[in-house]
């Protein structure tokens, strides 16, 4: 039980970095620029997909240690760390993908 409360306090640890880090600076005005709004809100999606791969992991988890040796239960339990990892990969490699396109798009 008391893992079940540390993992749930980490995961809301998580969002709470993730939201706070998507929030504008202070000081400028959001809406000024183009740019700005659409890298506002590309901050604010990531960190969305950040708590939602975020609960995919704390859910497979708490499968894999309710699962008492049940194969299936572990199977769905490894399918939801699959999920969280790949929601992870998403959120690393989206800035990433948005900085080529945005030079592909910026030279035509």
């Amino acid at each position: 039980m008391n893992r079940i409360i540390r993992t749930a306090a980490r995961a809301a640890s998580a969002i709470t970095t993730a939201v706070v880090l998507a929030a504008p600076e202070p000081g400028e005005d959001p809406t000024a620029d183009l740019e700005v709004v659409i890298d506002d809100a590309t901050k604010w999606i990531a960190g969305i997909a950040f708590a939602i791969a975020t609960l995919f992991a704390t859910a497979g988890l708490a499968l894999y240690m309710m699962a008492g040796g049940d194969t299936a239960q572990i199977e769905r339990a490894k399918v939801a760390f699959k999920a969280a990892g790949l929601g992870y990969a998403g959120v690393i490699l989206a800035p990433i993908f948005l900085g080529i396109l945005g030079q592909i798009l910026g030279e035509i």
